[in-house]
This record gives C-alpha cells, structure tokens and sequence, in this order.
C-alpha cells in the first residue's frame, strides 16, 4: 500500500505577513520564472527582490518587504 502524504493547508494570504512565489507573481504581474530572476539578481538594472529561504527549495516573500522592493524599482529614474 501506498502512503500519501497529508499537509495542512495554508492560512488565508489575508491572515499571513508573508506571500508564496505565485501570490508574489500575481501581485507583480508576472510568471514565476520572473520573480525567481527578480530574487537571484539577474535582471540587469533592478535590484535583487529580498526573500527568505524555507527549506531546501522554497522561498517566501515578506510582504513589507516586497512592498519596499516595489515602490523603489517604481520610483527608480530610467
């Protein structure tokens, strides 16, 4: 027989400080390729999206931080 595994679901965002990959997508309006190129630094011009490791893959998003990291790429000169 085969074990599956069962895991808690999340909170409502509404009651979290903190975003998953796709919530930060979504707000950004972009994919998920991109906010990891916007957390890793590899967008030329922009300054790296700070992020909090959980585990050995997954990443989460402080919300006050993304906020920070939006109106300062907004209010950047071109």
């Amino acid at each position: 027989m085969i074990q599956t595994r069962h895991r808690k679901p999340l909170p409502p965002a509404s009651e979290r400080r903190w975003r998953t990959v796709d919530e930060v997508a979504a707000l950004l309006g972009c994919s998920r390729s991109t906010v990891q190129r916007f957390t890793s630094g590899l967008v030329p011009g922009v300054p790296r999206l700070p992020s909090v490791p959980r585990g050995t893959r997954a990443r989460i998003w402080h919300v006050d931080a993304v906020e920070a990291w939006l109106s300062q790429v907004q209010s950047k000169p071109e």
